[in-house]
């Protein structure tokens, strides 16, 4: 996961002049979609927030509450103690 953050942190816009900043998004939303060639399904496994206006910026890293239900209450529980949020917010 910190491959997917560090490429999606390439994607951020670096070159807005500084008289365009107050017109500049303060959050950027990024979702990482797995396929599932067995079920020949697409699904959202992970979401990322970065907001701007942090220093270094600030990340929120949300899991699919839905995903997760169905593997184990103790995936859950890893993702909930390395500080995820569940979330139902999914974008297909």
């Amino acid at each position: 996961m910190s491959d997917f953050q560090s490429d999606i942190l390439k994607l951020l816009p670096t070159n807005i002049p500084e008289k365009n900043e107050k017109n500049k998004p303060r959050y950027y939303t990024y979702r990482l979609y797995v396929y599932d060639a067995k079920r020949g399904d697409t699904f959202m496994l992970f979401k990322y927030i970065f907001d701007t206006t942090k220093p270094d910026g600030d990340w929120k890293i949300y899991y699919n509450n839905e995903i997760f239900s169905r593997t184990s209450e103790n995936m859950q529980r890893v993702l909930k103690n390395a500080g995820y949020l569940p979330t139902e917010d999914i974008v297909y």
